[in-house]
């Protein structure tokens, strides 16, 4: 009976020691629209150093699993998993997070950045971190960003060279359901009409829309230049991701796994943003062999499109978000870019 007793205590004990080390266990799964392909985007690449990060500087108490391919969902079924806390980690693009997170529509204007190095400095900067700040609200804590798809978009068509805004007036373009995107476009005098990614390539194919805008990256993978002729690198939007962790789950965290998660994300961005540079690089030149003509606009050439798209796009989102964010934002970039120089 007393040996019975004390096998009884014994394996009370173990049960009770195994829950204490199971608690102190957290699982944060990453919501990739990407593919496992660590040259293909900064999805899978960023994903890939912050889980090995993560995992050795907490011992593998926190297990970082990468879904990748929409396997939790779209963007925005991610975006809603961050808030309920049943995703921890997810990087939607632009259009999907503004959304949720409506102060990015102020944050990615056209024409916002000149370089990628004005883009990783005023997304990493304290101007960024506090206006995303109110997200945590919503349940999103910015932690982070990468760029998406090559970073800087090019214009392509189907019809001819684009070096000056009146060479757009014969062409139909599609880009997302954005209505600031759409004012932008409607400035310049283009028919454009908000296409989904999935029906972009047989849209282009069929002639319901005769050009698109997409880095190099996308360009390449998406072998657009079969139904492409032309590009111009005209640098009119930025492509980017930005990184959320769901405050709901972050704040469950010991605040010593709270600090890893933050660093860890600082460090595995630049593991994004080094691939997204080789991409656009070896994406334009595989373009370009596979018969795109790729023009590289001048700074005033540029700036001919500048001067008419972007006031457009910027009277829309302070109407939209009655808000004068925009405005600081182009100063904290006209900051940047004097303290570059």
């Amino acid at each position: 009976m007393k040996k019975n007793l004390v096998i009884l205590c014994v394996a009370m004990l173990v049960v009770s020691f195994g829950s204490v080390a199971m608690a102190k266990k957290w699982t944060c799964k990453i919501a990739l629209i990407h593919s496992e392909d660590l040259y293909k985007d900064s999805g899978y690449p960023t994903a890939i150093v912050f889980k090995n990060i993560v995992e050795a500087q907490t011992g593998g108490d926190i297990e970082v699993k990468i879904y990748p391919n929409s396997q939790l969902g779209s963007e925005t079924e991610a975006m809603e998993g961050l808030q309920m806390g049943t995703v921890q980690i997810a990087c939607p693009s632009v259009g999907a997070a503004s959304k949720f997170v409506p102060e990015l529509y102020s944050l990615n204007i056209p024409f916002m950045f000149n370089s990628h190095l004005e883009a990783w400095k005023f997304y990493d900067s304290a101007f960024a971190k506090d206006t995303f700040a109110a997200a945590r609200e919503k349940g999103f804590r910015y932690i982070g960003q990468t760029d998406d798809g090559g970073g800087f978009v090019c214009l392509t068509n189907s019809k001819h060279p684009v070096k000056k805004p009146s060479d757009l007036s014969d062409i139909k373009m599609r880009d997302l359901e954005h209505p600031g995107r759409l004012a932008f476009w409607k400035s310049l005098g283009v028919s454009a009409t908000p296409i989904p990614w999935e029906e972009l390539y047989i849209s282009l194919q069929t002639g319901v829309v005769d050009g698109q805008s997409n880095g190099f990256g996308i360009i390449s993978w998406a072998k657009l230049w079969e139904v492409q002729k032309y590009a111009t690198l005209l640098k009119h939007y930025y492509g980017s991701l930005t990184w959320f962790v769901s405050e709901k789950w972050y704040q469950k965290l010991p605040v010593e796994y709270q600090k890893v998660i933050i660093e860890a994300m600082e460090e595995a961005k630049w593991a994004g943003r080094g691939v997204i540079v080789i991409k656009n690089i070896t994406g334009a030149e595989e373009a370009q062999k596979n018969g795109m003509e790729v023009y590289y606009p001048t700074a005033d050439e540029i700036n001919a499109f500048r001067k008419i798209g972007q006031p457009a796009y910027v009277e829309w989102v302070k109407k939209e978000t009655k808000s004068d964010l925009v405005d600081a934002a182009l100063e904290e970039v006209n900051r940047i870019r004097s303290e570059i120089k």
